[in-house]
């Protein structure tokens, strides 16, 4: 009895710092996963008439048990333009899976947004995108163990544990918004924004503790694009994100080697960057006519790792798009 109500203190506990510290999930890649990123880049990076489905798998820490691992399903694509309008508004609908402590806190989210965008002139617009999110996050119990499954061949994980009542969370809704602008022209491009997420802090506990919510997350996000020659192009962004007490800056870039002879069907990018105070990021992509793929791995950089065994961080990402063909005009990585 005194063994379980020690179990019933320290998950008590785990999840309550959980809780409190807890930050939305976040890419390396994030050039990559737009709409983590702000709500007004939902279809921002498409072309008129052109769609887009995106995809990414991160796996933090494999080495210490594959601790958290996140995937998103994503699509984007134009839902109305009237024909000499300078209007054009864009719809997404994404779905993302968050594991963390070995699996036992499963979380999954499905985001739908709305993003409308402004021609200014020729080559300014200005942008602003609407996110609602729908999460639901539980306890899988069988990826724990506790003393009432012990028996004399080991643990017996199914036998009941007695701790049902800490299995669910409440559904919550999310809402989030941002704003954009963008110039461009045929051989220069340059983005900035600021977005909001978790705007309603909705109330987030396996306790129905009122005093605990999911606390509102900032970003600003910078993209700059340039073609160098026929055959090189150059990318840079930024991203600074601030939640819960606790911010980061992942800034850096990538150049793109044209491998198709000028068709720029071919594209191979390498890039690096750098998560400020916490990892380097080595990136590689390949584009293939419409089909980017793209790979990073975290190098840990941080001054707090005292231990011998460094983490292990990789992140997979997949774009498949329709999009008109504009000879002589690049548009960076996540476009």
């Amino acid at each position: 009895m005194i063994y379980r109500r020690i179990i019933q203190m320290v998950i008590v506990l785990c999840f309550q710092v959980v809780l409190v510290k807890a930050q939305d999930p976040h890419f390396s890649q994030f050039f990559m996963a737009p709409e983590t990123v702000n709500p007004a880049l939902s279809g921002s990076m498409l072309q008129d008439g052109g769609w887009k489905v995106m995809s990414n798998y991160r796996q933090q820490w494999g080495n210490f048990g594959t601790p958290f691992n996140t995937f998103t399903l994503g699509a984007e694509s134009k839902l109305y333009n009237k024909e000499g309008s300078n209007n054009t508004l864009y719809g997404s609908e994404q779905f993302m899976s968050d594991q963390s402590m070995g699996g036992a806190l499963k979380s999954t989210y499905l985001t739908s947004g709305l993003c409308d965008f402004q021609k200014l002139d020729e080559n300014n617009r200005i942008g602003a995108g609407f996110n609602i999110s729908y999460g639901q996050r539980r306890i899988d119990y069988s990826q724990l163990n506790f003393g009432e499954q012990f028996t004399s061949g080991g643990f017996n994980t199914a036998l009941p544990t007695g701790e049902t009542a800490l299995g669910n969370m409440k559904s919550f809704f999310s809402l989030s918004a941002g704003f954009m602008y963008s110039y461009q022209t045929d051989y220069f491009g340059l983005d900035f924004g600021m977005a909001a997420f978790n705007l309603n802090t909705p109330k987030q506990s396996f306790l129905a503790d009122v005093n605990q919510s999911l606390p509102r997350r900032f970003s600003a996000n910078i993209n700059i694009e340039y073609v160098v020659s026929d055959q090189l192009l150059l990318n840079m962004n930024s991203v600074f994100q601030s939640q819960a007490g606790v911010s980061y800056i992942n800034t850096g870039g990538s150049l793109g080697f044209d491998i198709s002879e000028g068709s720029r069907e071919k594209v191979l990018y390498t890039g690096l960057w750098y998560r400020v105070g916490d990892a380097i990021i080595p990136y590689l992509g390949l584009q293939y006519d419409n089909v980017l793929f793209g790979f990073s791995y975290d190098v840990a950089a941080s001054n707090q790792l005292t231990g011998s065994v460094t983490p292990h961080s990789y992140e997979l990402s997949l774009i498949i798009s329709k999009k008109k063909i504009i000879p002589g005009v690049i548009r960076c990585p996540w476009k």
